[in-house]
């Protein structure tokens, strides 16, 4: 699989999760909504999952979550780690001290050696990454609270390095960082990361296949935390950020032109990702190019039929060339698997042809 990154843009519209602080057009089909997810079930297998508290050098305590995946190993987020003197997990009423850690600094994935933890493994899923709107729960200390359970389902798998970045609409904030996302059988598919600002449904986690890659480690090879400071993690910024992060800053400043040369050169190294069409197709619209955008947006809806944003900006590029059974087509499929853009739409349309 080939996978690549361009120039980052200037500032990064990402939000880490606090840490303490063309084809021919086809036929729409019916899409079958997603199976629901029973979170009860989850709830003995959350056994693996722990919350991390790691002082820092000014007093205060960064919070995050970690997961069991080696006797006497947790792996978290190394942005949970990155600013600590030390480290312990928590679970229950006890507390184990962390004797020290091997970080994977731009995968953001710190394994911590914690030789008196005797909780067992969690089960690693195969290295093949989920499939789109496969049912998940993401299981983390939001807020640094009580461990919580939040189902959903898979909405996007970008190419990175290799491997899969997974976007859910399994929320998570602050304190789950580190946090396990599981499939339907209660294996781990990804480490909960981070989230795009500004957008709902946009929640990230790195593969489980870069924890697998990593096991077994060497005690020799754990350092006391905070010995060799931190680096930081590629969706932090610097030379190799996703592709899918910086359309997400263009979108935001409405740099068109930008991103329509970022859609292409994303396709052209990932054809198969239906955000990358996306892209395209939302660029050629705002552009005034609506039949171009049109073509682009139903390449995104063939790709992942599930895309709600997909469905919904082919039925706003349908609505004006006054393609009347596009927009039908969209709004139908989008209120089909129960999708609240499907009422935005209608209203977006209303609104627009208001103002003509």
């Amino acid at each position: 699989m080939r996978v690549g990154t361009a120039p980052p843009a200037a500032v990064l519209g990402v939000l880490a999760l606090a840490i303490g602080a063309s084809p021919a057009p086809a036929p729409a089909e019916p899409v079958a909504p997603a199976e629901p997810v029973d979170v009860a079930r989850f709830i003995p297998l959350v056994a693996t999952v722990l919350k991390v508290e790691a002082p820092t050098h000014d007093g205060r305590v960064n919070v995050g979550t970690a997961i069991t995946v080696a006797p006497g190993v947790v792996v978290t987020n190394c942005h949970v780690t990155r600013d600590a003197t030390s480290a312990r997990v928590v679970k229950g009423g006890g507390r184990w001290q962390v004797a020290g850690q091997v970080a994977d600094w731009n995968h953001d994935l710190c394994f911590l050696s914690v030789p008196s933890w005797s909780g067992a493994p969690a089960t690693l899923a195969s290295s093949a990454p989920p499939v789109l709107y496969a049912p998940v729960v993401a299981a983390g200390f939001t807020r640094g609270a009580g461990l919580s359970l939040s189902p959903g389902e898979v909405t996007g798998l970008h190419g990175y390095q290799g491997e899969r970045i997974i976007q859910s609409t399994s929320r998570f904030s602050s304190g789950a960082s580190g946090g396990a996302l599981l499939d339907q059988e209660g294996r781990l598919v990804g480490v909960l990361t981070f989230r795009l600002k500004g957008n709902q449904g946009h929640y990230f986690a790195v593969p489980a296949a870069w924890v697998r890659n990593r096991l077994p480690i060497a005690a020799h090879l754990f350092e006391p935390i905070g010995r060799n400071g931190g680096g930081r993690a590629f969706w932090e910024g610097g030379c190799c950020v996703p592709y899918f992060m910086q359309v997400n800053e263009l979108r935001a400043q409405a740099r068109w032109p930008a991103l329509l040369e970022l859609a292409d050169v994303w396709i052209a190294y990932d054809p198969q990702d239906a955000d990358a069409w996306l892209a395209r197709g939302v660029a050629q619209a705002r552009l005034g190019r609506s039949a171009e955008a049109m073509a682009t947006l139903e390449r995104a809806t063939q790709l992942a039929p599930r895309h709600a944003e997909a469905w919904y900006e082919l039925g706003v590029a349908g609505a004006a060339r006054g393609d009347d059974a596009t927009l039908h087509r969209a709004r139908v499929t989008l209120a089909g698997f129960g999708s609240p853009l499907a009422d935005q739409l209608v209203a977006g349309v209303v609104h627009a042809q208001a103002g003509r």
